[in-house]
């Protein structure tokens, strides 16, 4: 019922009455636990506008995020490797075709998040993601954002709500790992499983999923407008930070005399972005297959900042060599006196 300040005072009065045996009490605290984590992530639940939902089969709600095709693209990595499991375990692809993301399970035990690049048109082996993404528990659903370093995923090993939360986490470049992934809060988790968050730069629409409130195999794919940053839900109203919460109602969230039916319409279809055309302001190599043009195709921020600083430099010897063409033009135009002198 979303009444997690509530519960963890409940929790709290029962631990501290110490009628439990171990292992209820050590199960007990990790209950409160979880409650004082809902009450503060209720506390700052975000303010955004959910636009769509549609229910799904868990086994294939990858097949209803349609994003523009440039974004990337999602299958199941057993698909990809050719492997017969399926166990919903899910794969992203970038949209440069130069990098997978995939979940595998190398034993009985656990799912890992791992990374395997494109050389040469052929995919090289996966390499298992940096320990701070992957844990002793499930990590599932990668996807990764149009910067190339952002990445969100599912985990039931890291703090969270349910069984699988969502987290969000950056590459740094200086440390050459990942930092510490965090949850994403409310309204995209819950007490539930929460497995996915997709954000689709070109079309500006999100996608989460949960099985919230689901029955068996089925989950609830949320469509919704991203906040360029977190806005907090302001107000003082716990019911209505609960409910928005919950999701109990997707038109709660919408903003007065707003229409959202061409964001739908548009959530729905697989697009480039405006044209075929591709936007060029310059032809970097990086393989046979993999060219750059623009600098937001940079993932690496380092790599970014030292072609920026060759872009100057050539602006530079350009404008150097006009000057001298200019000069020599009025060399050749000039009288002999002047040339003397």
């Amino acid at each position: 019922d979303y009444r997690f300040q509530e519960a963890a005072q409940a929790y709290d009065a029962w631990l501290a009455s110490d009628k439990f045996v171990a292992d209820e009490k050590i199960q007990v605290a990790k209950l409160a636990a979880k409650a004082k984590l809902g009450a503060a992530m209720l506390e700052r639940v975000e303010d955004i506008a959910l636009i769509d939902s549609v229910k799904a089969d868990k086994a294939d709600f990858i097949n209803q995020i349609k994003m523009a095709r440039e974004m990337g693209s999602f299958a199941f990595s057993a698909d990809l490797l050719g492997l017969r499991a399926n166990n919903y375990l899910v794969a992203f692809q970038s949209g440069r075709n130069d990098r997978r993301y995939l979940a595998l399970r190398q034993n009985d035990t656990q799912s890992d998040l791992y990374q395997s690049y494109n050389l040469m048109n052929e995919w090289g082996e996966p390499v298992a993601l940096s320990s701070v993404l992957n844990t002793p528990r499930d990590e599932n659903y990668p996807f990764v954002a149009a910067d190339g370093i952002t990445i969100y995923f599912g985990s039931e090993g890291h703090e969270g709500l349910g069984g699988y939360d969502i987290f969000t986490s950056r590459f740094n470049s200086e440390t050459a790992d990942y930092l510490p992934p965090q949850n994403v809060g409310m309204p995209f988790n819950s007490p539930f499983n929460d497995y996915m968050m997709v954000i689709d730069e070109t079309k500006g629409l999100g996608w989460f999923v949960s099985d919230r409130f689901q029955s068996e195999g089925k989950v609830c794919v949320y469509l919704f407008i991203p906040n360029a940053e977190h806005k907090r839900l302001e107000t003082e109203d716990v019911e209505l930070k609960r409910s928005r919460a919950a999701i109990a109602s997707i038109k709660d969230s919408w903003t007065a005399n707003a229409t959202y039916s061409n964001l739908i319409q548009l959530a729905h279809q697989e697009i480039l972005s405006g044209t075929n055309e591709v936007k060029k302001d310059f032809d970097f190599v990086v393989s046979d297959n993999i060219v750059y043009y623009t600098l937001s195709d940079f993932a690496s921020p380092e790599a970014k900042n030292y072609f920026e600083k060759v872009i100057a430099l050539r602006k530079q010897i350009d404008e150097l060599n006009g000057k001298l063409a200019d000069m020599r033009k009025s060399y050749k135009a000039g009288n002999k006196t002047d040339k003397e002198r």
